[in-house]
């Protein structure tokens, strides 16, 4: 072994979370390239509407996806015991299977209650079996997370994004641009990739342990139910809320502006949390059972302060790219009739930013069982992301509005995290100041991205700028996390 790789195993084994957040973001980061890969094809493939329609399904089922178990995902790493474990597992499958008879029944009212027509009604089918597979796989990830087996959780990622991607592509080449079908198969590459994903993972699980649900019975089962009552009482509600105040733009959009519109929106919020959806996703997911433990420890405040340097870190430069090349960016990689998608990543950039860093956080509230301090928050970003939306929804054009949403939900988001770092015990001045450093050592790579664009270099050359740009934004977070190891200083993953 080089010393090279020596020091580099001596570092992963010395950093909590960069180990196990380094293998789910492998197999994210090839997913995501996939699908990332994918969209240029698929955005020539299909019209703005037939995104309009696929953003309106998949914003449904985010929403539906947050209080579809009850609330009991979110507890599943929290009993230690196998039994009690796999028995909340059971708890939240149970609830899933009672919200996918309800989605059923809601796709089949909605026409008649005249909140759904035409290909949206046609793609709103999908719901039911797409919410059922999330469900299934988010708790098949949560319980291979909770036992180590991370390359299983990036295993069903990469077949999830895979099957997604082959069935959209199938169904762009064979089928209309301009149809309805077009829209629904959209649609329906995104259910079953979800399904893949779900076979994938418990798959893997039954293979490694055929005593899964060893010790399960009814009587433990309703009585997690009850020492976990406060999930689906404060947590679910949260978690709706948050996602609301996220998602309640498409529902704005859509109402006013119609399906063009919203798949614009939704190819600028999508492109952006992809990357940013990668770190923080991988993040999340290795941080919450460290903070179950670090709550014990009295390390919960330094591991919450070190996740949040590492996201701030890696997330800070898509950001600042998207919001000084958005247009040009977007109508070189996407077609030129996405370049107004470019200007709506312009305006939300920030938002999602911050939206990248906060979520993985939340389950700090979960992990100190203050719940309801998570749900006060998350109506609060809901009321007024609401209120925003309509107001101007009523009053201004859509990217008038889109500014709007993305100024107040950038500002809500700024609220909920330090609502967060008081919760955890970080220090405020200090959580700012590491955003600010983070955002001034992105800075000097977007301005070369900027300058490119404003020279009026053309779209291949900004595109190479920013690629070039963001290798060497990431090169120099990795360099900085290895001077802060020779330096025994915390490290930001």
């Amino acid at each position: 072994m080089t010393p090279r790789l020596r020091r580099l195993r001596a570092q992963v084994a010395g950093r909590p979370l960069l180990g196990p957040a380094l293998t789910l973001a492998g197999g994210a980061a090839a997913a995501q390239a996939l699908a990332f890969a994918a969209r240029p094809a698929l955005t020539r493939l299909f019209t703005p509407e037939a995104f309009g329609v696929l953003t309106v399904v998949t914003t449904v089922l985010a929403v539906a996806s947050t209080v579809a178990s009850g609330g009991y995902r979110a507890a599943i790493l929290l009993p230690r015991g196998g039994a009690d474990r796999a028995s909340v597992v059971a708890l939240a499958l149970a609830c899933a299977l009672g919200a996918t008879g309800a989605a059923a029944f809601g796709v089949w009212a909605a026409p008649w209650l005249g909140l759904a027509s035409g290909a949206t009604a046609l793609a709103l089918a999908w719901l039911p079996p797409a919410l059922l597979s999330v469900e299934a796989g988010g708790a098949a990830e949560t319980w291979l997370t909770g036992r180590g087996q991370f390359r299983a959780v990036s295993a069903a990622r990469f077949a999830q994004s895979a099957v997604t991607v082959g069935v959209q592509l199938a169904v762009g080449l064979t089928v209309a641009r301009t149809t309805d079908g077009a829209a629904v198969g959209l649609v329906g590459g995104v259910a079953a990739g979800f399904a893949a994903g779900a076979v994938v993972s418990w798959s893997w699980l039954a293979l490694a342990d055929g005593r899964l649900w060893e010790g399960v019975t009814r009587a433990r089962v309703v009585a997690l139910a009850r020492r976990y009552a406060r999930f689906p009482a404060f947590s679910a509600p949260a978690a709706l809320l948050n996602v609301l105040a996220t998602r309640v733009p498409v529902f704005a959009l859509v109402a006013f502006y119609g399906e063009a519109v919203v798949g614009q929106f939704g190819v600028a919020f999508g492109t952006l949390v992809l990357p940013l959806g990668l770190v923080a996703g991988s993040v999340g997911q290795a941080f919450f059972p460290r903070a179950a433990d670090a709550r014990w420890t009295g390390g919960l405040p330094a591991l919450t302060r070190a996740a949040a340097r590492g996201l701030w870190g890696v997330c800070a430069y898509p950001a600042l790219a998207a919001l000084v090349a958005g247009p040009t960016l977007f109508a070189f990689v996407f077609g030129a009739e996405w370049a107004e998608a470019g200007r709506y990543a312009q305006r939300i950039a920030p938002w999602v930013l911050l939206a990248s860093v906060a979520p993985p956080l939340t389950s700090v509230f979960d992990v100190l069982e203050r719940q309801r301090d998570e749900l006060a928050i998350s109506a609060v970003m809901f009321a007024v992301q609401a209120t925003v939306l309509v107001w101007a929804g009523r009053t201004l054009a859509p990217l008038d509005a889109v500014l709007a949403a993305g100024v107040a939900g950038a500002a809500l988001r700024a609220l909920h995290l330090g609502w967060i770092f008081r919760a955890a015990g970080v220090p405020l001045g200090g959580a700012a100041a590491d955003a600010a450093r983070a955002l001034g050592r992105a800075l000097p790579f977007a301005a070369a991205v900027a300058l490119a664009d404003a020279l009026g270099a053309g779209g291949a050359v900004v595109f190479a700028v920013a690629a070039a740009a963001g290798v060497g934004a990431l090169a120099w977070e990795a360099r900085r996390g290895g001077t802060a190891d020779r330096a025994n200083a915390p490290d930001p993953l």
